[in-house]
């Protein structure tokens, strides 16, 4: 199990508590040093001019509910991000030798009169809580892998798992249901820095006036320096490298078919019906020729090759990944156009594609495309269909274009 060297670092918080009621200044450098030597032979590294108390720490639980941030190995250990080997009571000396003042424990009051048994099946609480109360401080945790340092603080190593235990009680998952993704002609250093921003928004579809659908959509933006690494050039300015859109639809994808729509979502701190209203476009939509494309091909047509997907295909879900899909219609395009003679060196610079239906281990698939030029560069558009069923629903479409 990793070691973590755990810091609990006030940083301009404990240096104001430091500086009006921490180590007083009057006392001699030789006591001050013997308490740090005191506090370091239980493990505690206390440095007082800088504002620091630091304890050794190994993670526990990673990707679990937390009942505690950190115990020693006396406490609940299976609930607990960290365990440690030092006292709490030492721990504590160090604190208050930096200003932290003591705080106060959450109060619980029994209301009364109780809620009767309807009330708390219905939600009601038995108690009133007032929160804890105190003055908070800063904690990081820092590790080294290699030589390479690491130092966070821990509010942005802990995730929020209510929500998606909640999901998982109800039975839902946010499945992919549409990728968009546009990869622009900037060049950018592979070495450097990338930065990646996005968001996230929850939405709804009507349909004649009634929630049909819920959407969980996101957008990224990705970031890097311009340059090349071999033959070098740069880095420069930062780029835009590329731009993803990802839509996911709600459902409860093991229920019965006719279980599994989702048309409200009953989670703690999200409105059951989300506010915005999106447009969502049909899969087929995916497959559309460019406003300004030249079609190569007046229909599509099916590819030499049949797909037999595997296990080695298939996610945690059972169903072939949706990042396997792309990738049979690049090959099955690349084979199309070297077909008309139109061999040439390329990437996939855009991709839109629509999930329609589920594909498993044993499943033999085909790609049916149609061809096209829009400017100087080529592209493929269609669907992906059983290979012994030509005519039956689509698994995807797709469209991309090479660049």
């Amino acid at each position: 199990m990793k070691r973590l060297r755990v810091g609990l670092i006030g940083a301009l918080v404990l240096s104001a508590l430091f500086a009006g009621s921490g180590w007083p200044a009057q006392e001699s450098s030789g006591e001050l040093a013997a308490l740090e030597k005191a506090l370091l032979d239980q493990g505690v590294h206390f440095k007082a001019q800088a504002g620091v108390c630091a304890i050794s720490a190994r993670v526990l639980v990673r990707e679990d509910a937390l009942e505690y941030l950190l115990v020693n190995r006396a406490g609940n250990a299976h609930e607990s991000l960290f365990v440690t080997d030092v006292q709490a009571s030492q721990l504590n000396v160090g604190l208050l030798a930096l200003g932290v003042q003591p705080g106060r424990n959450a109060v619980w009051t029994a209301k009364d009169p109780p809620p009767t048994r309807e009330e708390m099946l219905a939600g009601a609480q038995p108690y009133d809580v007032k929160p804890p109360e105190g003055e908070g401080f800063l904690l990081y945790v820092a590790w080294k892998e290699g030589e390479e340092l690491y130092f966070y603080r821990v509010d942005d190593l802990i995730k929020n798992l209510s929500t998606a235990r909640s999901m998982q009680r109800q039975g839902l998952v946010a499945i992919l249901s549409r990728l968009t993704v546009e990869g622009t002609d900037e060049p950018i250093r592979v070495d450097q820095r990338v930065d990646a921003t996005g968001g996230y928004q929850l939405a709804r579809r009507e349909v004649d006036g009634a929630v049909d659908k819920l959407f969980l959509n996101m957008w990224v933006e990705v970031r890097g320096a311009r340059g090349r690494v071999v033959p070098p050039e740069g880095p420069g300015d930062p780029v835009v490298a590329g731009r993803v859109f990802a839509e996911h639809t709600f459902t409860r994808i093991f229920a019965a078919p006719g279980d599994r729509k989702v048309t409200r979502l009953e989670l703690e701190g999200f409105k059951p019906v989300p506010e915005v209203t999106y447009d969502f476009p049909a899969p087929a939509t995916a497959m559309d020729l460019p406003f300004d494309a030249e079609p190569l091909d007046d229909e599509c047509v099916p590819d030499d090759a049949v797909t037999v997907f595997g296990l080695d295909h298939t996610d945690s879900n059972q169903h072939v990944n949706s990042l396997v899909y792309p990738r049979l219609f690049a090959e099955a395009a690349f084979r199309r156009l070297a077909a008309r003679g139109k061999t040439k060196r390329a990437l996939v610079r855009a991709l839109d594609i629509a999930y329609r239906k589920p594909s498993f281990a044993g499943d033999k698939v085909r790609v049916h495309l149609r061809t096209f030029t829009i400017g100087d560069r080529l592209g493929a558009a269609g669907y992906l269909v059983a290979a012994d069923d030509p005519a039956g629903r689509a698994r995807c479409c797709a469209r991309i274009v090479l660049g």
